[in-house]
């Protein structure tokens, strides 16, 4: 009996798979993709545009005495000056290229490498968000995005398609949906859940919101809210019932983050790819644009009220976005698109993914979106609080769940008598922390920007690069060997400072390592605090500068608390 059984059993799961193949890569409306290929490109053509008038290419990279390195990237280095301040013109350019759909696939690989060569420059520039974009701009290059709505498609009418495999919009919703859920993961600490983190970032920006800042039930309000959020807003998503719902409460959390906090592209990236990828009705080109238009001329009128000044380039998005919804009876054939494939007419050849290659497509999207499920659970593997010790931090999506505030930092060259031939503190100064020189044989000075230092003094793995800059400059300077050791007492959301590496540690000695956890690291012993009420006249008003970084500390200067 169980011999007549068996091949039923196998016959219906042999169905339910290709089942599922067909579904995966079935022809779907390209339009998602398109649109998405055109915002990204102006995204990415905005973020080009704000390192080149802020200076940011040779302030951050070819300034700083030393840049810290990513492990297994140590080969990054920065190009010669002229090529390297050439590198963020041509992105612009190429980011041009990708959203008009001229030699898409040449000129999204470029992209990827030049911001990739970027984001890998530095370390201490560590962003969630310029991680994501460099994802997302590598997976686009192997996304047929130009079939449509493209010069290449225009050029070439054998590329022209209205359908693409439905697996290339699986993918971006894949990855979209796990910096999500994985960033709402991240805040189940105790940590989070206290509240103070959130309280110390509202704090910070206490000019903005007043006296609400410092009352404990709008920390938890934020606190809980943006974890709901980021728990639910994929199903409130993937859910047709809900999704208008998701969209409107994801158009609400990015325009409060872009008001509250100096977060950069981030906002206007997730708003673009969620109301993309999860459209609540068919968009058409034209009320896509219409739509996202508008999101973009609410954010400049938030600004202001962020503090922070409107560029007036960006006053040309008024007059075309008027243009736009005067377009409301007038929509040309090439601003439409069937968004589902019509079954009396097949999708064209180039459209068809061959049978035998499914597979592995299938298998490559497994391994891709596997790696991108586990690697942020990869901190559990080392004991205590990642937020303290920060091994397996990055790559996780933990974004803006800390406060870390450095409250001494002090690096101490010794001879091998352990006699202190060399000493850098961290001082502050008018444009912020810096490491002055106490004493310094080796003519080693001030190497690190003012945003290097601050974040360098709250991260082991810079602290210990840093620890191998003072040895390596010394023994150039002719005196070795030599040992480095270094007093860092460090606050975490809210703590009283506390000891983050051993300070009796020979740093110039320890390799850098992926496993086992490093035992130079110290344990963090103090219990977290209770959050409390404040009075915000204690706080000045942050000073804006770069983008904040995972911590919720800006990138240059910040506020200080008043006396």
């Amino acid at each position: 009996m169980s011999e007549a059984i068996l091949p039923s059993y196998d016959s219906a799961a042999s169905n339910k798979r290709r089942r599922f193949l067909a579904r995966l890569f079935e022809p779907v409306s390209i339009a998602p993709l398109v649109q998405f290929r055109i915002a990204l490109g102006a995204i990415l053509l905005w973020e080009a545009y704000r390192y080149l008038s802020s200076g940011w290419p040779r302030s951050l990279f070819l300034e700083p005495g030393l840049l810290f390195h990513y492990y297994g990237f140590e080969w990054v280095r920065p190009l010669p000056e002229r090529l390297h301040l050439a590198v963020f013109p041509v992105l612009g350019a190429l980011a041009v290229c990708v959203t008009v759909g001229l030699v898409y696939r040449v000129a999204a690989v470029l992209l990827f490498f030049g911001w990739a060569y970027a984001f890998l420059l530095d370390q201490a520039l560590y962003l969630n968000h310029l991680y994501l974009v460099t994802v997302i701009i590598g997976l686009s290059t192997v996304l047929p995005a130009n079939r449509a709505f493209s010069i290449d498609a225009w050029m070439r009418p054998r590329l022209r398609s209205t359908t693409v495999p439905r697996w290339t919009l699986t993918l971006l919703r894949a990855q979209v949906g796990i910096v999500y859920f994985y960033g709402g993961i991240a805040k189940l600490n105790g940590d989070w859940l206290s509240g103070v983190p959130m309280q110390l970032m509202l704090l910070d920006r206490a000019d903005l919101i007043g006296q609400p800042a410092g009352e404990p039930i709008v920390a938890y309000a934020f606190a809980y809210g943006g974890l709901l959020f980021d728990l639910f807003i994929v199903p409130l998503l993937w859910w047709r019932r809900t999704r208008l719902f998701g969209l409107l409460l994801a158009v609400g959390f990015h325009l409060t983050n872009h008001v509250l906090f100096q977060i950069g592209i981030f906002p206007w990236f997730m708003l673009a790819a969620t109301l993309i990828l999860w459209p609540p009705f068919p968009l058409s080109m034209i009320s896509f644009a219409r739509i996202y238009g508008a999101l973009v001329l609410v954010g400049m009128l938030l600004t202001p009220l962020a503090g922070r000044e409107v560029p007036s380039w960006s006053l040309a998005f008024v007059p075309i976005l008027i243009g736009l919804w005067t377009l409301r009876f007038w929509a040309p054939e090439w601003l439409a698109f069937d968004v589902d494939p019509d079954p009396d007419h097949p999708a064209p050849a180039a459209d068809v993914v061959p049978t035998a290659v499914r597979p592995a497509v299938l298998a490559l999207l497994t391994i891709y979106l596997g790696w991108q499920m586990v690697m942020p659970f990869r901190h559990l593997a080392y004991p205590g609080d990642v937020s303290w010790h920060e091994q397996g931090h990055k790559w996780s999506w933990h974004m803006k769940l800390r406060v870390k505030n450095p409250a001494e930092a002090s690096f101490f060259v010794l001879d091998q008598a352990d006699r202190a031939i060399g000493m850098y503190r961290l001082a502050m100064g008018t444009d912020g922390f810096y490491f002055a020189p106490i004493m310094d044989p080796a003519g080693v000075g001030s190497p690190l920007s003012p945003r290097q230092s601050r974040t360098m003094v709250t991260r082991p793995d810079l602290i210990l690069q840093f620890a191998h800059f003072l040895r390596d400059r010394y023994r150039e300077a002719g005196m070795e060997p030599v040992k480095v050791t270094a007093n860092i007492q460090v606050s975490l959301n809210g703590r009283p400072p506390r000891h983050l590496v051993d300070p009796e540690a020979d740093l110039a000695a320890v390799e850098p390592r992926l496993w086992p956890p490093a035992e130079w690291i110290l344990p963090l012993d103090e219990p977290r605090p209770r959050i409390q009420r404040f009075d915000v006249s204690q706080f000045a008003p942050a000073t804006n500068g770069f983008d904040e970084d995972e911590s919720g500390e800006s990138l240059l200067p910040r506020r200080e608390r008043k006396n």
